[in-house]
């Protein structure tokens, strides 16, 4: 029985293709990461960035051949000092050691607000929060944009707000809405091409362009107000 079990683990070592003990962990979730750009590498067919954050460096490829790593990338990301956000969606070890991320989007985050730092954005999420547990619907369309979109098929006529706490209560997705805030929010310089405001989106992982689940959308306004314009799942 002892030989029998050693000729059945040498048959796995066998059929399991070489080098993949030397992987790290994958996900095809997309996550995010926030670090300064050290350094730059380069290669016959690929250049990438050295992203330092929380005392571990990533190497983040911004072009390869094969298409593997052809991240989007916004703003001056190969600059050395800058702040950048990188969307990943797997993270290998090399056998050198180096931790790759194959990145859907990277972009520089040093002239965007802070969760922190942006008073008004800070007021505007704790009273949506708020208003959302409580179901306020008076407060929320106080908050909400107009033209505000939940679905992406022919609408009903009537104001759209109105229209989207209607279908919310129908088919719950107060519960949707409320599972997707908890995962909290980031800045998202560039998630519309469409618009050029500065926006919110929740969940973090939104920010992604493979990312199909529901997210909570906010833009400041010409006016300077903040306003949650959607609540939408699919592309």
């Amino acid at each position: 029985m002892k030989l029998k079990s050693q000729r059945v683990s040498l048959l796995f070592l066998l059929m399991v293709p070489f080098g993949t003990f030397a992987q790290g962990p994958k996900t095809t979730h997309p996550r995010t990461l926030e670090g300064t750009v050290v350094g730059k590498e380069e290669g016959p067919r690929w250049t990438a960035i050295v992203v330092e954050s929380g005392g571990t460096k990533y190497v983040v490829p911004l072009g390869q051949s094969p298409s593997e790593f052809n991240p989007t990338t916004i703003g001056d990301v190969e600059a050395i000092g800058a702040r950048v956000r990188v969307i990943w969606r797997k993270l290998e070890r090399r056998r050198d050691g180096a931790l790759w991320v194959d990145a859907l989007r990277v972009m520089t985050i040093e002239n965007q607000p802070s969760l922190n730092g942006d008073k008004d954005w800070n007021t505007f999420w704790q009273a949506f929060r708020t208003a959302v547990r409580s179901r306020d619907r008076k407060t929320l369309k106080a908050m909400m944009s107009t033209e505000f979109e939940y679905i992406f098929m022919d609408k009903p006529p009537g104001d759209p707000r109105n229209n989207a706490f209607q279908y919310f209560d129908k088919y719950k997705k107060w519960i949707s809405l409320d599972k997707v805030l908890a995962q909290g929010v980031v800045y998202s310089q560039g998630y519309s091409k469409q618009s050029k405001r500065n926006t919110y989106v929740s969940p973090p992982a939104a920010n992604a362009e493979e990312y199909y689940g529901y997210r909570a959308l906010f833009e400041l306004g010409a006016d300077g107000r903040w306003r949650w314009v959607a609540f939408v799942s699919g592309d």
